[in-house]
């Protein structure tokens, strides 16, 4: 893999010493004859963007790798219906993938069916679940009916003594005060 950090410059600069053009277009086109390819970078987020490489090119070939002269042989230029290794090798790269993309269909598929299996096992479960809370309702229901039948069922819980002592007591009182005193006035008035 390298990197062109400065397409314009390289294309004024370098490219004319080894070819009769300066147009780097074509010379990223000589590159792809001899199976080098371009490599996109471009950020996945904005926030990625970085201003100082938005312009770099990178060209990536398998065989072309610092400090691996003995693979340097193996970059040769293809030419059309040549059916040399280059198309054979993109011939395999091609078939390779498209087993890789099978097999990623593949487990998809099979992620969706267990995903689809969980999904309906939730259901029956929550359906299950359900229906045990209905059967215990009516159950609740029924008793409380029979008990309402037998006569048997307390309205409501009685409190204890300690919170109703205090007002009975209060009001008691006032009632025997007003009470005693409607008393005393009556006996008055007499």
């Amino acid at each position: 893999m390298f990197v062109v950090k400065d397409p314009d410059r390289f294309a004024a600069e370098i490219i004319p010493q080894y070819f009769d053009h300066n147009k780097f277009s074509s010379f990223a086109r000589q590159l792809n004859f001899y199976g080098f390819r371009k490599m996109q970078s471009k950020p996945i987020r904005n926030s990625d963007f970085d201003a100082n490489t938005a312009k770099h090119v990178t060209f990536f070939n398998e065989n072309f790798k610092r400090g691996r002269c003995d693979l340097l042989k193996k970059i040769q230029r293809s030419t059309r219906g040549g059916g040399n290794s280059t198309g054979q090798d993109q011939q395999k790269e091609l078939q390779d993938l498209k087993d890789k993309v099978a097999n990623l269909e593949q487990t998809v598929q099979d992620m969706h069916e267990q995903h689809e299996e969980r999904m309906r096992r939730l259901e029956l479960d929550m359906l299950g679940r359900m229906e045990q809370m209905m059967i215990a309702i009516q159950q609740q229901q029924s008793q409380q009916n029979l008990q309402l039948q037998n006569g048997s069922i307390v309205a409501a819980p009685v409190p204890s003594d300690s919170t109703m002592k205090a007002p009975a007591t209060n009001m008691g009182n006032s009632i025997q005060s007003n009470g005693g005193t409607n008393n005393s006035n009556s006996n008055n008035g007499s």
